[in-house]
Order: structure tokens, then sequence, then C-alpha cells
């Protein structure tokens, strides 16, 4: 439960996936529409894989457009 935060009134307020490499990923009701998001940046990870997978986008390019740091 270590992931999880909660808010005043005990309820859930912010999941935090496991770290994947550098990218640290939140669920957030405030962000995304409670969709998993890049905690520093507040883009949806769904957005950046469909730039990837799908568009064929380089990371490079993808990193540069939304002001991302990748190693």
């Amino acid at each position: 439960m270590r992931f999880v935060s909660y808010a005043d009134d005990g309820y859930a307020e912010r999941i935090r996936l496991r770290p994947y490499g550098a990218a640290e990923v939140i669920i957030d009701p405030r962000f995304g529409f409670g969709q998993p998001v890049f905690a520093a940046s507040k883009i949806r990870a769904e957005t950046i894989a469909e730039l990837s997978y799908e568009g064929g986008e380089s990371i490079d390019d993808i990193a540069d457009e939304y002001n991302l740091q990748h190693s």
C-alpha cells in the first residue's frame, strides 16, 4: 500500500504505479481523467504509447515535442 496516497477523508487520492526505469507514472483523478499519466508532465501514458507504437514516431521526436527527458 506504499504506492497509495490518501486524502484527508481517508479515501485513496493517488496511486503511484511501480517505477519503470526513470518514468514515474501515477493515477490521479485530477489529471488525465484518472488514466495513467507521467507524474512530472501529466501527459497521459497512452498518448506517448500511441505516438510511439501506433504512430511510429521516434522516442527523440516525442521527447522533444513534449519536453520530456529520456535516457
